[in-house]
């Protein structure tokens, strides 16, 4: 079976997240199959972020566990795209100048490069995983499972899906990785269909009915961190999504 394990985005504080990803996602997948790890990340000196209140140095030192993967640390683009411009039309729906707007697209063009990397492996299984999460319990065997037994079939947090579905992580069946990764390409038709602002959780919800991907959700938990050290509390009660099911396959998540 041949695994692919996918990182996107900024990773920040790796000193504190590569322990744990070591631990919850890198040992139990290797344990289930043959494992190869892709990376795109962003290259960002100084992180600011008005919502998140950071504002301060990203080092080198966040890049160096990953680099030793496949994948690539690319600079950001330096002007703003065709794509956040179409969509300002449709509203800023965090509020903040479309700050989070222009960087949930870059996330999801990290997403999708990262994306491009793992389909040419030909997976069976892909995990997609934030390199800035503090990882709480492991990725278990009966998730790996389901995903081979449904490969049409995503799994997904079974928290903070405000009115759509999590974003954070996922793990996907070898039909049902690339509607995750590549939603990218739906943008503007989100915005078109339904005439709402660009929004990560309701984009996904979209993006993962629009190719009828099933859904199905786990317990896996983890924290997003912040570039100062700061942990963000997350909201861990199960706000799910209608797409969502609380239904598992194989023994309960941890």
């Amino acid at each position: 079976m041949r695994i692919a394990l996918a990182f996107f985005g900024l990773p920040r504080r790796s000193d504190v997240t590569f322990p744990l990803i070591q631990r919850h996602l890198i040992a139990p997948l290797s344990a289930r199959g043959e494992l190869r790890i892709f990376h795109h990340l962003w290259r960002q000196d100084w992180i600011f972020n008005p919502r998140s209140g950071e504002d301060q140095a990203q080092p080198e030192a966040n890049y160096a566990p990953f680099r030793t993967f496949e994948g690539s640390v690319e600079n950001p683009p330096t002007q703003e795209s065709v794509l956040l411009r179409r969509l300002r039309a449709y509203g800023d729906a965090w509020q903040d100048g479309f700050h989070s707007l222009g960087n949930m697209l870059l996330q999801l063009q990290s997403l999708l490069a990262v994306t491009q990397l793992a389909h040419a492996a030909a997976p069976d299984v892909v995990v997609f995983a934030r390199p800035d999460l503090l990882y709480h319990e492991p990725v278990r065997q009966w998730h790996v499972d389901h995903v081979l037994l449904h490969p049409d079939a995503v799994l997904l947090p079974d928290w903070e899906s405000w009115g759509g579905c999590n974003d954070r992580f996922a793990i996907a069946g070898a039909r049902a990785f690339r509607a995750y990764g590549g939603r990218l390409l739906l943008a503007d038709h989100f915005c078109e269909r339904t005439g709402q602002a660009m929004h990560a959780e309701t984009f996904l919800r979209y993006a993962l009915a629009f190719a009828g991907v099933p859904v199905r959700t786990i317990a896996m938990r983890a924290n997003r961190i912040r570039v100062d050290g700061r942990i963000q509390a997350e909201d861990f009660e199960g706000i799910l999504s209608p797409l969502a099911s609380r239904a598992r396959t194989g023994p309960p998540g941890p």
